[in-house]
């Protein structure tokens, strides 16, 4: 018996010359320790000096290539914080103006009636619609690549915003990517030179690239993977050029050069570093809790600042807690990593703080019941101009489901009057002042109010 108990005080006991943060982070992290995982890289810093840095798990599965800080993987939306400093280098320099017109630089944009400035584009205010989400209507099923170019195509084929510029907050990754070809015109360079010209190389972060071409190759870059729900990992392509909202590939040891930079200013300098952690103000003077490609003010209970990111399977978030002292940097090349608890892990040993709790998710009220008569009305065929696709809307026994061609079919729920509910997208039935339908408005992922029209 005594020596049951003994066992377990050595067990808890951290090992020799391990610090109790890296203890508790490989025994949350266990289940990466071997060699059939996937993984990730933790970079950890604090007071200016990184205390921590290791990976876990694998970055390639077919040839058990360990996930180390110097692997390469993509970091996703992160990368948008990099464009806004760009942004913000030009406009010091006298080559743009936060408050311009978009169309200014970029004029093939049509007049929606309303300004949509560069300052919009960086604080998602620009009621613009989101590509990702567009492309999915229009057709797009998972692994079909997004091109660079697509962003100007779609904006330029718009023929209206989500809501008139400032007056609302919709993430919208077409912005970036605009600003991306701002970037490249204003300075005269590609978009990838001027990022390694004016920021990656002033932080000695040699192993930072930009994806400007499909399937381009980078020396030591983790493979991306996603679980299925036997378990079994599958590799997830990234077969997109999206710059400016993402596409940047980069190790944890250059990372954390760039978190440092937040704290010790070398590119930018204190004044633009200052003003990337601004919030936006919407026009009725609401201020939100965005600034220039950072969320700012709260993280669970404490004032912070960072990033999100996710492309294919992979996975980073960029976390400062100005208070504590502390910057923390995750990325991963696979979905199920822990994050919100890397990040507890790190504030409880470092920041000696506790973090509040994540939410619980409130169950859903039941759905109101159609009759099966009313239910056939709302059947037949709707087609949008802007997107040129078209969906139907069919009857099936009690319930409706919206089918198209190339995404399959969804089934309806029902939410209110003409309102339902299409797997996350939210579908408003419109009608005549007789009453009939007239077509269907959809909204969901930064895009609002897409108009198709009932032909038949």
């Amino acid at each position: 018996m005594y020596w049951k108990i003994l066992l377990l005080l050595i067990l808890s006991i951290p090992a020799y010359g391990q610090s109790p943060l890296e203890y508790r982070l490989d025994t949350l992290l266990a289940r990466y320790s071997g060699n059939d995982r996937p993984g990730c890289a933790i970079g950890v810093l604090h007071y200016g000096e990184v205390v921590f840095s290791k990976g876990y798990g694998l970055a390639n599965l077919d040839y058990r290539l360990a996930f180390t800080p110097q692997t390469v993987s993509d970091i996703g939306s992160v990368a948008k914080q990099f464009t806004a400093m760009a942004t913000l280098l030009l406009e010091r320099e006298g080559k743009l103006q936060l408050q311009a017109d978009i169309r200014k630089y970029l004029p093939e944009v049509p007049d929606f009636g309303n300004t949509i400035r560069v300052i919009d584009l960086l604080h998602h205010t620009s009621g613009i619609r989101e590509i990702y989400a567009t492309e999915e209507l229009a057709g797009y099923r998972p692994g079909d690549g997004i091109l660079q170019e697509d962003a100007l195509t779609l904006v330029t084929h718009s023929s209206e915003l989500n809501f008139k510029p400032g007056d609302a907050y919709s993430y919208c990754n077409t912005a970036f990517m605009l600003l991306a070809e701002i970037i490249h015109r204003v300075s005269g360079q590609p978009f990838e030179d001027y990022m390694q010209e004016h920021i990656f190389r002033s932080l000695h972060m040699d192993h930072t690239y930009i994806m400007d071409h499909r399937g381009e190759w980078f020396p030591g870059t983790a493979t991306s993977y996603g679980e299925e729900s036997d378990g079994h990992y599958v590799q997830v392509y990234d077969n997109s050029t999206v710059q400016g909202a993402g596409g940047m590939y980069t190790t944890l040891d250059d990372m954390m050069k760039w978190l440092n930079n937040y704290r010790t200013p070398v590119v930018g300098g204190p004044q633009l570093i200052a003003k990337m952690k601004v919030p936006a103000i919407l026009n009725n003077g609401d201020t939100l809790d965005y600034a220039l490609a950072l969320d700012v003010g709260d993280y669970r209970g404490q004032p912070a600042f960072g990033h999100t990111g996710s492309s294919a399977g992979y996975r980073a978030h960029l976390l400062v807690f100005p208070d504590l002292d502390l910057g923390i940097l995750v990325k991963t090349n696979t979905p199920g990593i822990p994050i919100r608890d890397i990040i507890q892990v790190v504030v409880e040993e470092l920041g000696h703080r506790t973090l509040d709790p994540i939410p619980s998710v409130q169950p859903e009220s039941k759905p109101p019941f159609i009759p099966a008569q009313e239910l056939k009305s709302y059947a037949g065929n709707y087609f949008s101009p802007e997107l040129q696709t078209s969906y139907k809307v069919l009857v099936e026994k009690d319930h409706l489901v919206l089918w198209h061609f190339r995404r399959g079919e969804f089934n309806l729920e029902p939410v209110s009057a003409d309102l339902f509910d299409a797997s996350g997208w939210e579908i408003q039935f419109e009608r005549d002042a007789r009453g009939h339908l007239t077509g269907l408005r959809m909204n969901g992922g930064g895009v609002q109010r897409m108009w198709f029209v009932k032909w038949e």
